[in-house]
């Protein structure tokens, strides 16, 4: 019984969640997130992730579209260097936005105070993604890390916002990402020392 009312809280939470990412984007004029069918929630902006940019300063909306801006995703094991990599190019190349989705979830939920990131559905990853997308609308191209997290994420994509350009893998042995993963935990700890 504990079981279910924690999930039913979890689901009311979202749900609240999912209201405040809609009237956010309605305020921006970037219609993100729109009730979905039997009440849950359902992206719309992600069929046409980048038709139209949020509204300017004036509160008009800019005609150019962001529609023909590549979407590299960065995928590997932790500890594999998915961001490192993805920055690094984006530093490079002028125009080239690197969305750390990973970083993107973190704050929302710390702005929203919902636990855990296990607790964001595919929907407001999603939805956190094309926000995102949309902040940058002049931008050249787009290096995600952190999303895709599964292959539900993958077909979401494909189904809500079209096919990305490409995808980065970075594999590595074994041994190499938990010699990484100890490296950069050292120096976390000696960092926050």
């Amino acid at each position: 019984m504990k079981r279910r009312r924690n999930k039913t809280r979890r689901k009311q939470k979202e749900k609240r969640t999912v209201d405040e990412l809609k009237e956010e984007t309605n305020r921006s004029g970037s219609p993100l997130v729109s009730e979905g069918k039997n009440g849950e929630a359902g992206t719309t902006a992600a069929t046409t992730p980048a038709t139209t940019a949020p509204p300017g300063p004036n509160g008009a909306a800019p005609t150019e579209t962001i529609t023909g801006a590549p979407v590299i995703f960065f995928l590997g094991g932790p500890g594999s260097g998915k961001m490192t990599h993805a920055q690094n190019l984006a530093d490079i190349h002028e125009g080239y936005r690197h969305i750390n989705l990973t970083v993107v979830i973190s704050e929302y939920i710390k702005e929203n105070d919902l636990g855990s990131p296990q607790g964001i559905s595919n929907t407001i990853a999603l939805a956190l993604l094309a926000r995102e997308m949309h902040l940058t609308p002049r931008c050249k191209g787009y290096l995600v890390s952190g999303y895709p997290r599964h292959m539900e994420d993958v077909h979401n994509y494909n189904d809500k916002l079209g096919r990305p350009t490409g995808a980065v893998l970075l594999e590595w042995d074994r041994g190499t990402l938990i010699k990484n993963i100890e490296v950069v935990g050292w120096f976390v700890w000696l960092h926050n020392t």
